[in-house]
């Protein structure tokens, strides 16, 4: 008998007591996160497959719960249920234990919505596209990736072309030993494609660059300047649309003035994604992310050579600090605000031009001169740069 008397004093006190009724609501809710948690990870295929369903789910009950126990906390301790003598202090130091549970509790659901980027790393990775000269199928030459351009008189259609570097498909403006190809491949990634399996996991596409003795690809008009944009015909945007690939809006362009009132500089952060040689063994194309700072913003053209026997010529770039290799050549960069926001976007501000040996460094050439390439060759577009419900910033 004094056993449950005892029992039951402590049950009364534990209903009486609003620091354990805390106590209680939080590791109930504990337990209920953490059985939900082990439901989704305890197979990590079934995780994949299933996060995007759960994950908002995991979430919206996850806040709701913890919401809802931070105003059960605070109103244990109004004025009417508080006895006497409770210090102001202790009442909020019960507070912030239980926002700081509820903020450890929801972390691990938010982490299974995948990449921490603050863009769509899925996106990105699928407009890139490696390129390589016809004969030397072996030989991958460079990156490229693709570029939606919309229409403004049917808003439904949209032009694409592919932007790289130059010298990719004019080795002779670089001052290369070798011949200009008369055509190029683009590499991309299939669809619905299974590790293991003989079939080819890529599919190439033919895109010519000369016709009738005339380039069909176009450069900027300052001859310093390392771009070049291929337009892409009806037929192949068919043939690529039925790939793994996806395009990007023209509007994530950077402006001058959204250069200009960012204060874009030395030591911002930046993300690039392109080829890199030692993983073309491989079935798919593997676009390798590398982030780095912009190094420099030189004021005057920078000589640089094709290879070390070439003559050095004049190049309009910019020095960014990373370690790029041949490959990445015409690899898009992309500005990382330290707090991306509307105000403070996610945007295309250049693509690589090369890399300096042995120094960490590449250089790129300032996304302005791609827009006007575009600009003059696309008088029918709607070229609105700015964020829009297609951006890869999330």
């Amino acid at each position: 008998m004094l056993g449950d008397d005892f029992l039951k004093d402590a049950r009364l006190e534990t209903l009486e007591n609003p620091i354990c009724r805390l106590d209680t609501a939080c590791m109930v809710l504990n337990r209920k996160l953490t059985h939900r948690q082990s439901l989704v990870g305890s197979d990590s295929a079934a995780s994949r497959t299933s996060r995007h369903v759960l994950g908002p789910l995991l979430h919206t009950s996850s806040a709701a719960a913890s919401a809802n126990l931070v105003r059960r906390a605070i109103s244990q301790y109004d004025a009417r249920q508080s006895e006497p003598g409770v210090c102001t202090v202790k009442r909020i130091l019960v507070v912030f234990v239980v926002v700081l549970l509820a903020a450890v509790l929801v972390a691990p659901v938010l982490r299974l919505r995948g990449s921490s980027m603050p863009f769509n790393v899925g996106i990105v990775k699928k407009s890139i596209v490696f390129l390589y000269y016809p004969k030397r199928k072996d030989f991958e030459v460079g990156t490229g990736f693709l570029v939606d351009i919309p229409s403004q008189e049917d808003p439904k259609r949209s032009f694409v072309a592919i932007v790289t570097a130059r010298h990719i498909v004019d080795p002779q403006w670089e001052g290369c030993s070798w011949t200009n190809p008369q055509e190029i491949y683009a590499r991309v990634n299939v669809k619905n494609f299974k590790v293991g399996q003989k079939e080819d996991g890529t599919d190439d596409v033919p895109l010519g660059l000369v016709n009738e003795g005339k380039n069909v690809w176009w450069a900027s008009p300052n001859d310093r300047v390392d771009v070049a944009v291929i337009p892409v015909s009806s037929t192949h945007v068919e043939q690529l649309l039925r790939n793994d690939v996806r395009l990007i809006p023209v509007a994530d362009f950077a402006t001058k003035a959204e250069t200009a009132n960012y204060k874009i500089g030395i030591g911002d952060q930046v993300v690039t994604a392109g080829l890199v040689p030692a993983l073309l063994d491989a079935q798919r194309n593997y676009p390798a992310f590398k982030f780095g700072r912009i190094s420099n913003i030189p004021e005057e053209a920078i000589n640089m050579k094709c290879t070390q026997a070439d003559k050095a010529l004049p190049r309009d770039v910019w020095l960014l600090a990373g370690n790029f290799v041949g490959g990445n050549s015409g690899s898009p960069v992309y500005l990382l605000p330290a707090v991306p926001s509307l105000a403070h976007r996610v945007m295309l501000i250049g693509i690589i031009a090369g890399a300096i040996p042995d120094v960490d460094l590449g250089q790129m050439v300032p996304s302005e001169y791609v827009f006007d390439v575009i600009q003059a060759h696309y008088p029918t577009a709607n070229l609105y740069r700015g964020h829009t419900e297609h951006s890869i910033m999330k």
